[in-house]
């Protein structure tokens, strides 16, 4: 039975996200880039962009005026809309029971519940992209690379949360995403994050080598950056390692 749920979670997070130990922080590197624009692999899906529009825009008006990026107005329309499309999908190509993927995918609130309690910690905004970014960024570079999770700093999140806000100034794709975009974008990592810590704890510490691979495949199908490459520092976040 758990081998099966490993498999499982494993499944449910490659369709959410789409398909040695770093350096810490106080070393010094000798080479290293610093990373100003992410690759997204695709546009982001925003799921009410056909079927919903007019409602998911209402119902984000009605919450005050558009803020700039990288924050967005929360539609639960489209919340449910994405998770309707997601739970379709999954249940077609994974070949599993329809009942059995709906009582495994969380609702949004139950999947925001879910989010504020992994690693790592802090006071990340649900309606901010760039917070959630830097969440799951620092969740696959930890449990993707073997980092313990208990030696990440406070300076360390605080760098790589600056790192994410500037990246939406910086990343000419990031920069243009629309509002529905920009949630769309969220649930997906924070759905793929949930699947992918689920992955872990189901493997009860057993053979978790498979599992750290999907989690470092899941970020770089998206954002095409190997975080294998990637040291942590305090004052510039994630840099890319390029020498000895």
């Amino acid at each position: 039975m758990r081998c099966l749920a490993r498999a499982l979670w494993v499944a449910i997070a490659t369709l959410a996200i789409g398909t040695a130990d770093l350096a810490a922080a106080d070393e010094v590197f000798s080479a290293y880039e610093p990373i100003t624009q992410l690759n997204l692999t695709r546009a982001p899906a925003d799921a009410c962009m056909d079927s919903c529009f007019d409602i998911a825009r209402q119902e984000r008006n009605r919450l005050g005026p558009e803020p700039a990026s990288p924050l967005f107005r929360l539609s639960a329309t489209q919340a449910a809309t994405g998770r309707a499309d997601f739970v379709q999908r999954l249940t077609t190509e994974a070949n599993l029971p329809r009942d059995l993927v709906e009582s495994l995918v969380p609702n949004w609130d139950g999947a925001l519940r879910e989010w504020r309690d992994e690693d790592p910690k802090g006071d990340f905004k649900p309606n901010d992209l760039a917070d959630i970014l830097a969440k799951y960024w620092l969740f696959s570079w930890m449990y993707g690379t073997g980092f313990d999770p208990a030696k990440l700093t406070q300076a360390q999140t605080t760098a790589v949360r600056i790192q994410a806000h500037r990246l939406f100034v910086s990343d000419p794709v990031l920069a243009l995403l629309t509002e529905g975009q920009r949630q769309g974008l969220a649930e997906t990592l924070i759905r793929g994050q949930y699947a992918d810590m689920l992955a872990l704890q189901t493997s009860g510490g057993k053979d978790v080598g498979p599992i750290m691979d999907s989690v470092l495949q899941h970020f770089e199908s998206l954002f095409d950056l190997d975080l294998q490459k990637l040291g942590l520092t305090v004052d510039q976040g994630f840099v890319l390692m390029i020498g000895p």
